[in-house]
């Protein structure tokens, strides 16, 4: 994933609503029964 992607969209989340993190989870689902999982924070 691209995490630069995701760079102005959280800086608009933390501008609008005065947030000072922003903070996600990513899941990839490699199979049915097996995923990964990523975080990131602004």
């Amino acid at each position: 994933t691209d995490a630069e992607g995701y760079k102005g969209i959280f800086e608009q989340m933390a501008k609008t609503f005065g947030f000072k993190y922003v903070i996600s989870t990513l899941r990839e689902s490699l199979s049915a029964t097996h995923n990964g999982w990523k975080a990131m924070i602004y």
